[in-house]
């Protein structure tokens, strides 16, 4: 995915990419893959860190709840293309 983000008053083109790695013992990032086209440019980083103590082995909860929340959105009124 491409966006368009603005820094410092210009508009900076930045690609998204959707990586994992770790963070070994200096703090440093350990990417699981090489960015091998992407050598010698600016990066800007969002970082998603696991929780070893949340336990989501089987993902059950998360699933649970998003189908929890989307239902709450839904209304009667919002049925006008269902068939009776």
């Amino acid at each position: 995915m491409v966006g368009v983000e603005t820094c410092c008053s210009k508009e900076v083109m930045m690609q998204e990419l959707n990586l994992t790695g770790m963070v070994d013992e200096k703090g440093n990032i350990a990417l699981d893959r090489p960015l091998t086209n992407c050598k010698h440019k600016r990066v800007r980083a969002i970082l998603f860190i696991s929780d070893e103590n949340l336990d989501s082995s089987d993902g059950n909860d998360w699933k649970y709840l998003s189908a929890e929340q989307f239902l709450k959105g839904y209304s009667e009124a919002d049925a006008i293309y269902d068939e009776d």
